[in-house]
């Protein structure tokens, strides 16, 4: 346990998990075994019954079913539809609410700014925020940091510390990637970003990545995000091109692969969605050159 690195105003050593999704409730999981006292945070009254009953409402994700049912056994981690109340007792908040794109491809944020409502209404004095949700360039610092501070009625690097970190595990393999992938981290400050890192390096054995800003470590996530899915879009066309030739797509790839400059991905199901998060930045101006760029295909 190394809470004691842990080093903020609010000295309570409990963590908020506002979304006990996929990669909510894993998370909620991973700091309860390092030794924070979690409460996970859930619209659902279903998800939070099943976590209060030591029962993951999730399938199919290794660890997680006897993660769940131990450390709610040991009073470490227990769930509420009361986010704001939840937020009151926290040192730190964890978002991982969902944003996705609608029907008119736009970025839909209404699940999201309602949780930030509501956690900015519990907001206390040196809490520590942190959003890992999916989100277009400029969120946190132009969308949520007002939010949260009308909400609360505090101020940004002053009361409270807010920082960005984008989510890289995949369901699945949430506890596994945890460990693997290095954990990239964005203060709207440096001491945001300080005591983000702190936070992380109290829960988890991976390195540690800082950005210069939350814009830049939003922008790491769309980047990495993008590049699996135009990836995975040209293996879908090397796979139609080899059918209508009679050749073994898979090999091939395998084969051009084995170049140190090709990284084709396998041929399979692709949403492309992060690109509509490119389009969507927060800033003061619209970003007309580049809605025009990727709409020429250039």
């Amino acid at each position: 346990m190394h809470i004691s690195m842990f080093n903020v105003p609010n000295s309570s050593p409990t963590v908020a998990v506002v979304g006990l999704g996929r990669i909510g409730l894993p998370l909620a999981v991973q700091y309860a075994r390092h030794g924070w006292s979690v409460v996970g945070c859930d619209s659902n009254p279903h998800v939070v019954e099943s976590v209060n009953d030591g029962s993951s409402p999730i399938l199919g994700e290794p660890e997680l079913e006897t993660g769940v049912l131990n450390m709610v056994a040991t009073g470490r981690l227990s769930a509420t539809v009361d986010t704001t109340e939840a937020v009151r007792q926290a040192a730190v908040v964890i978002v991982v609410v969902p944003v996705v794109v609608d029907a008119r491809q736009e970025v839909a944020f209404a699940a999201v700014d309602n949780a930030t409502a509501a956690i900015g209404a519990g907001l206390q004095p040196g809490t520590l925020v942190i959003y890992e949700t999916t989100l277009p360039v400029g969120t946190t610092a132009r969308r949520f940091r007002p939010l949260l501070e009308r909400a609360s009625h505090l101020q940004a690097g002053r009361d409270f510390n807010l920082a960005y970190s984008p989510e890289r595990a995949s369901s699945g393999h949430v506890f596994r990637d945890l460990r693997l992938y290095p954990k990239v981290v964005g203060g709207i400050d440096e001491q945001s970003a300080a005591t983000a890192r702190a936070f992380y390096r109290s829960v988890l054995e991976a390195d540690i990545l800082t950005m210069a800003s939350t814009d830049e470590a939003e922008f790491v996530k769309l980047v990495e995000a993008t590049y699996r899915d135009v990836t995975s879009a040209l293996a879908n066309e090397f796979a139609c091109y080899a059918g209508a030739c009679g050749v073994d797509a898979a090999a091939s790839i395998a084969a051009a692969n084995s170049q140190l400059y090709s990284h084709i991905h396998a041929a399979g199901s692709c949403i492309s969605v992060y690109p509509y998060f490119l389009l969507t930045g927060v800033f003061d101006e619209p970003l007309p050159q580049l809605r025009m760029l990727i709409g020429s295909g250039t």
